[in-house]
């Protein structure tokens, strides 16, 4: 079968490899469309193309490096894209590109129903001839639909207030990476290893190596009927996840994220008070000498908030300027 037609006996034949190339092959028309919504909204991506290196560039790249168009060191050979979702063994498909170091695979529009907002997408570009992956990226509800908020701040702050208006599809880059475990949740790459590990050029087998990268189009078009209506419907619940050594591994990685970070809320409380920056040192002992001697104790409780509040004006600075 192709596309849901049967092919008729009388027709010229083909290479079995060939054939069996093509049942493979064959796993948008139907599949793809969507026609309800079960979760919170419906992702529709495209792939587009890709970009394979020859030799895997570290982690910390930089994105003009790994997206230099003038990067000529690549390797050949027969690719596909292969996208699957976290909580389900479920995969799809697009056509095979052969012989070829900047695949163009131009696929049809892939729609998926989005189960919940902790829901991942991870995308794979795999070599036909070990079916193994070159390189994946991971794409997650929560990710996209920053990614759109962002977009909606950049047109105007009424522009975010219409929460009825849908987003456009928006063309990215992202960089494909090797070693990364299941790829799903914090064991697909954590960035924040990296100041811990050798940083030479030469070194192999990292997690997280860079070995090119997927051009593709995606939008994630969200349900507007979960807080947009006279009789809101509930938000889907996240499956519930068996107990086994990868969620013994992802548990693990959270608190290791939670330690560093507390490791440098305490690095930064240390700078602040050690007078190698002394503009910085002594601004902060004059608000701290000025705060003790005027604030009233009555709000003490007002301070966690206040905190609060000027941290996420600093993280909207960060994301604002780009360094998010």
């Amino acid at each position: 079968y192709t596309n849901g037609a049967s092919v008729h006996d009388g027709a010229e034949s083909k290479p079995k490899h060939r054939n069996a190339l093509s049942e493979l092959e064959t796993q948008q028309s139907s599949e793809s469309k969507v026609t309800s919504i079960n979760g919170i909204g419906l992702l529709r991506i495209r792939v587009l193309k890709a970009c394979l290196f020859e030799k895997n560039l570290p982690p910390e790249a930089e994105p003009g490096e790994i997206f230099d168009p003038d990067f000529s060191i690549l390797r050949t050979g027969d690719h596909y894209c292969r996208i699957s979702w976290s909580g389900s063994k479920d995969s799809r498909r697009t056509k095979t590109v052969l012989q070829a170091s900047k695949p163009v695979f131009e696929s049809e529009e892939m729609i998926f129903d989005v189960s919940h907002y902790g829901a991942e997408y991870k995308l794979e570009v795999v070599d036909v001839n070990t079916d193994k992956p070159v390189g994946a990226c991971l794409l997650s509800a929560q990710g996209l639909l920053q990614w759109q908020r962002d977009e909606k701040i950049r047109q105007g702050l009424i522009s975010l207030l219409d929460m009825s208006q849908k987003s456009d599809p928006r063309r990215v880059k992202l960089e494909l990476r090797t070693g990364v475990k299941d790829a799903f949740g914090l064991n697909f790459y954590n960035a924040s290893k990296l100041s811990g590990e050798s940083k030479e050029k030469n070194s192999s087998g990292r997690a997280g190596e860079i070995s090119g990268w997927l051009e593709i189009d995606v939008v994630l078009d969200e349900d507007r009927s979960l807080f947009l209506s006279s009789n809101p419907r509930q938000c889907p619940p996240r499956a519930n996840e068996e107990f086994d050594i990868a969620l013994i591994q992802l548990h693990i990685a959270r608190i290791s994220n939670i330690i560093e970070d507390i490791q440098k809320i305490f690095s930064t409380y240390l700078h602040l008070v050690s007078w190698k920056n002394r503009t910085l040192t002594g601004i902060s002992l004059v608000i701290f000498v000025t705060v003790t001697m005027t604030f009233d104790l009555e709000y003490i409780g007002s301070l966690p908030i206040g905190i609060l509040v000027l941290y996420m004006v600093y993280l909207g600075h960060l994301r604002f300027s780009g360094h998010f």
